[in-house]
């Protein structure tokens, strides 16, 4: 059985993380959600567990929910990136409308997992993990 973890944007609306379920539920997918986002019918877990109990992730969203996840999990398994049509999702692979079918490739070994950019950026003592870009601001 494939397993996914659900990330979704903090302020995702009911029905469309209903949708994510839904679509997991008829192909058989095993799923569990963030602690962000309590959800009566679903496992809660932390990216650290997550990481070693999912197959994969789907992050719910935008740009921003897809980033927060890969932190969440550390990078150490695929993310699906679904746009949740409330925000930019230039990183995102499918929508809402999409996502049955991208599950249906993932449930048939029809994907291929993308490297994105990752590397570590250091500055005056401070250190993290990065992905897709990082900026240096002076503080507000």
């Amino acid at each position: 059985m494939v397993r996914a973890w659900i990330y979704p944007r903090f302020n995702l609306a009911p029905e469309k993380l209903l949708r994510v379920v839904e679509a997991l539920r008829e192909l058989g997918f095993e799923a569990s959600i963030s602690f962000h986002y309590p959800h009566p019918h679903l496992p809660q877990m932390g990216g650290d567990q997550a990481s070693s109990w999912a197959d994969f992730a789907i992050a719910v969203g935008g740009d921003g929910t897809l980033l927060r996840a890969f932190h969440e999990v550390g990078g150490r398994i695929p993310l699906l990136g679904v746009n949740s049509g409330e925000s930019v999702g230039f990183l995102l692979e499918t929508d809402l409308e999409g996502l049955e079918q991208a599950l249906r490739s993932v449930a048939q070994g029809a994907y291929r997992v993308e490297e994105g950019l990752v590397g570590r950026a250091t500055a005056a003592g401070w250190s993290a993990q990065v992905a897709n870009d990082v900026a240096i601001a002076p503080p507000r």
